[in-house]
């Protein structure tokens, strides 16, 4: 059976920590995980759907409603790879992660990314979220590999 873990208290800069969503009571018990509603959640990074609300949540605790100011991006774009790698490998070790941002004044200037990786699409998850606010786009990319 897979470790679990739950995490709790603060993240990185007193952000609260990300907990995995929990899970529903009927797959606990028909996972031999012990007695309903007793069971800590499996871990989710492999979940796309939880790492999109994982990613979209960081960015909206670190950038919020604030204005673009080019001098800030730096300190931004750090504090977001930062957050979601150390929240991430709280919630499992045992992946690789990758977490790539960008940040883009909206001006009406047109931008394009592209990525590909090669790896196992049973274990690993790779995912692109735009976040944005009144003045600006957040591009943040993320890789999930299995070690």
């Amino acid at each position: 059976m897979a470790e679990t873990t739950a995490v709790s208290g603060a993240g990185a800069n007193g952000a609260p920590a990300l907990v995995p969503p929990p899970m529903d009571e009927s797959a606990v018990a028909a996972d031999g995980g012990g007695a309903a509603g007793t069971a800590t959640a499996p871990l989710r990074v492999n979940d796309e759907t939880f790492m999109r609300s994982t990613v979209q949540k960081t960015v909206k605790e670190v950038i919020g409603a604030e204005e673009y100011a080019h001098a800030r991006t730096d300190g931004w774009t750090n504090d977001i790879v930062d957050n979601l790698v150390k929240n991430l490998v709280a919630l499992d070790r045992s992946y690789k992660y990758i977490v790539t941002c960008m940040i883009v004044q909206k001006c009406g200037a047109g931008m394009r990314s592209s990525t590909q990786c090669f790896w196992n699409p049973a274990s690993d998850i790779g995912l692109s979220v735009q976040v944005e606010n009144p003045s600006m786009y957040v591009i943040t990319t993320v890789f999930a590999c299995k070690a």
